[in-house]
């Protein structure tokens, strides 16, 4: 066959194109980073000798403005201050303008725990003072704070029946701006109240739930809201005993149901121990979850596994093998946006990948995008992990928080 010059620049041009397909992600010609330009900040902030002073432990990028979260110390002693009060504030850039918890004592350090997601431009957060000299003595408060001048107003704390074990975090989960849910930590129940967090209901989580271990307790990570029916979904894992299998029991709580239980398992997941849940915009239930057991001693390099589940049954729909973890970096408050289901099919999952098998450094930030509801993904390689990457479903971009920078992507 006689090649002319013509076909043989058809074949260059495909061999080109093939080889710009295969390196595209790793040379960033597809989707590349943008900065992503934060507003002028108060001087104070900016100041590099005071900067340090502020650690910012989260922000909320809205259309218009920016929204901090975060603590102050007195003086920069490091990069984690465990001798010193810290006090929590909120950074509007529309204002530049910091807020201060109002009250707060001067001997303990108050930070952010966890936050609801922003509902009609409102977000219900809870904040933590703990004494550092004494690990018992913790103050929690349940704010609701306006969004975008990020001024707090106090809701009440439910009251505690029992005071056996110490709680360590609370977790807030808000339906809307009156109906919302607020989850304490290693305890058997959990909290409902239908006018904005000022009056509780006490609850109580599945029979046998809580004789779980905080490995296999995933409240703070599974406890999720079915927007079309309004009810309440939560797994956990329950471990292999001899020759029984381990599994991960499906729990539903009617929105209709007032009792103080009424839980239901509606489907049980043999060989998988789920790790978080999130509803796909067609009603389905996805699932991310680790294959097998944990194992006792040594690393954890289980393989991470995305299912499906209708209603009905179990439907596998990928292996992302055992080499990629998948969590948060460092910052828990954004843990709700690491696994992540929005229109037209879209999942974003964030997490972080090893060089190699033995979790050698450098540690990368990597994203899988799926645009057809979990079953073909796109892997997206972010970098270094010099800070956490997380997916913002109002704007579509995927953010990434670098020292004194921002920059984003489409994925």
């Amino acid at each position: 066959m006689v090649l002319t010059i013509a076909k043989m620049m058809i074949a260059a041009a495909i061999l080109g194109l093939a080889v710009a397909c295969f390196l595209g992600e790793k040379m960033n010609l597809f989707d590349p980073w943008e900065e992503f330009d934060i507003p002028q900040l108060p001087t104070q902030y900016m100041k590099r000798a005071e900067r340090k002073t502020y650690n910012t432990t989260e922000r909320m990028i809205l259309p218009d403005a920016t929204l901090f979260f975060g603590r102050k110390t007195d003086k920069y002693t490091g990069p984690i201050n465990l001798d010193q009060p810290a006090k929590a504030f909120t950074l509007n850039t529309v204002e530049n303008s910091f807020n201060f918890l109002p009250n707060q004592r001067d001997d303990l350090q108050y930070a952010f725990t966890a936050r609801s997601r922003m509902i009609d431009n409102m977000v219900y957060s809870v904040v933590i003072g703990s004494n550092p000299a004494d690990h018992l003595d913790k103050d929690f408060q349940l704010y609701n704070i306006q969004v975008p001048s990020g001024r707090f107003e106090p809701r009440s704390m439910p009251a505690l029946s029992d005071d056996a074990d110490p709680i360590y975090h609370y977790e807030p989960l808000f339906i809307d701006q009156r109906h919302g849910y607020l989850l304490p930590d290693q305890r058997s129940i959990f909290f409902e109240t239908y006018d904005g967090g000022h009056t509780w209901t006490e609850r109580h989580l599945p029979t046998g739930y809580t004789r779980l271990d905080h490995f296999n307790r995933y409240i703070l990570k599974s406890f999720i809201h079915q927007p079309t029916t309004n009810d309440i979904f939560l797994s956990g894992y329950f471990p292999a005993e001899g020759e029984k299998p381990g599994y991960s029991p499906i729990y539903r709580l009617s929105a209709d149901n007032t009792g103080t239980q009424g839980w239901r398992e509606v489907a049980r997941l043999e060989g998988y121990a789920i790790r978080s849940l999130r509803f796909l915009n067609n009603g389905d239930l996805l699932i991310l979850a680790f294959e097998g057991e944990r194992p006792e001693r040594g690393s954890d390099s289980r393989s991470a596994q995305v299912l499906r589940w209708d209603g009905e049954d179990f439907e596998h729909l990928h292996d992302f093998g055992v080499f990629t973890l998948f969590r948060p970096q460092r910052n828990t408050n954004l843990d709700q946006e690491y696994f992540v289901t929005g229109p037209g099919g879209l999942v974003v999952i964030n997490g972080r990948s090893f060089k190699n098998e033995r979790g050698d450094l450098p540690v990368y930030n990597v994203s899988y995008v799926s645009h057809d509801y979990g079953r073909s993904w796109e892997r997206l390689n972010n970098g270094t992990a010099t800070g956490p990457v997380w997916f913002d479903g109002t704007s579509g971009y995927l953010y990434r928080d670098l020292p004194f920078s921002t920059s984003r992507r489409r994925p």
